[in-house]
């Protein structure tokens, strides 16, 4: 019996999708986690670029609303947790910030 995820990886390798095979691939080992860790990747070089967590909370808020809305049940946890490090990131800023005035 052929297994359905490699017919599926071998039918967007024929067809030339090779950014989609190759995300397909880390999806399938990783999961949500590959989709995570870009993300983290994203808002990391925020935080280095602006030096504020406030507004990488407020993006991850946002990204994480749209995850909720737009993607069926695989993608609620991630959002979920997306959610938890926004206002958490919100919440040190806004009392990190408070002890230095």
């Amino acid at each position: 019996m052929i297994n359905p995820l490699i017919a599926y990886n071998e039918a967007l390798l024929l067809a030339g999708n090779i950014p989609g095979f190759i995300i397909s691939i880390y999806t399938d080992v990783m999961g949500q986690y590959f989709m995570g860790m870009l993300l983290l990747t994203i808002f990391s070089l925020l935080y280095i670029r602006t030096g504020s967590l406030l507004y990488g909370a407020v993006i991850w808020i946002l990204v994480a609303g749209g995850l909720e809305a737009v993607v069926p049940t695989a993608g609620l946890s991630i959002g979920k947790l997306f959610i938890v490090f926004g206002i958490a990131a919100g919440l040190y800023s806004l009392f990190t910030r408070s002890k230095m005035s």
